[in-house]
């Protein structure tokens, strides 16, 4: 290889390694301007003051996770792309998927309150009025739900359907008084029975993994997030999740939510595994996108979904 191809190499090397440099110190510039602006909105909840040791670090490690998922870096000929939207929803599930991990009841209700705020915000900013907007959302103290009808679906866009719908399973689930109620959860309709636990199962799992779920008392609702994988036709979601089942309970034979479960013991005898750990690293692979299935069956189904 002669010396001047050697220098071309070098130099390009040089080149490739100040563009990477750059764009890594945009994405740190970037990344501090967004985390703060969330601090600034996170600032205004209700008791912030109050349980702000506890916050800053829960709110770390949720803007890492939205910022992820929300932020394209740029190139030599197009500029960096943030999607606030997702930001904001990924960002809030992470915080609440932690407020429930320490058993915060009173985080994740002042957290929930404020989310359905910037929703309402956002609707009102964008002259949203009560075609859509206002109606699929629950009030700031979970108090009374709103009405969900098939026509109040129709009327809401793709990009903050499952948001609103999963809203108002939270008012109904939680109540005035921020308590997770199994009987309301077993009282609500097919439809909305999916968006929550598959919700449930997706915000912990991103955010701990299969154990976490299983550790923050959510267990009782995976059978519940298998059918609603199962209903939404997202077979790998539905298989890992019978998967983690199994081996959660060879892991953890005391578990008598799951003792008696026939179904529990089909998947034991089904899938071998034993390590959770494996297939969480499966999960964060998977390339079945939950999201689109979900607002596809909802468009095919929106009478499953509806209640009062």
């Amino acid at each position: 290889m002669s010396g001047r191809t050697l220098t071309g190499i070098a130099v390009g090397l040089l080149v490739f390694g100040f563009v990477f440099w750059n764009r890594m110190r945009q994405r740190s510039d970037d990344s501090a301007k967004i985390r703060a602006e969330a601090m600034q909105i996170l600032s205004t909840m209700e008791g912030f003051d109050d349980h702000k040791v506890a916050l800053l670090p829960m709110a770390d490690l949720a803007h890492t996770v939205a910022f992820d998922k929300a932020y394209t870096g740029g190139g030599r000929r197009r500029a960096a792309e943030f999607d606030e939207d997702q930001y904001l929803q990924a960002f809030f599930r992470s915080m609440v998927s932690q407020a429930n991990q320490y058993n915060r009841q009173d985080l994740k209700k002042s957290l929930l309150a404020l989310r359905a705020d910037i929703e309402e915000a956002g609707d009102d900013s964008k002259g949203g009025g009560d075609g859509g907007g206002a109606v699929v959302r629950a009030s700031g103290t979970f108090g009374k739900p709103e009405p969900v009808t098939v026509e109040i679906i129709a009327s809401i866009p793709d990009e903050k359907l499952e948001e609103r719908l999963h809203t108002q399973c939270l008012a109904r689930i939680f109540g005035p008084e921020g308590g997770e109620s199994k009987g309301a959860f077993k009282k609500l309709p097919k439809g909305m029975k999916m968006i929550y636990s598959t919700f449930t199962v997706e915000g912990e799992v991103n955010n701990g993994g299969y154990d976490q779920f299983f550790s923050n008392n959510n267990g009782w609702l995976v059978r519940d997030a298998v059918r609603g994988f199962t209903l939404i036709k997202a077979k790998k979601h539905a298989t890992l999740t019978k998967r983690a089942i199994a081996a959660f309970v060879r892991a953890e034979p005391g578990q008598k939510q799951f003792k008696a479960d026939k179904s529990v013991k089909k998947y034991m005898e089904t899938y071998p595994d034993v390590d959770l750990g494996k297939i969480d690293d499966e999960f964060f692979k998977l390339k079945e996108n939950v999201s689109e299935l979900r607002i596809k069956y909802i468009r095919a189904h929106p009478e499953e979904f509806a209640i009062q």
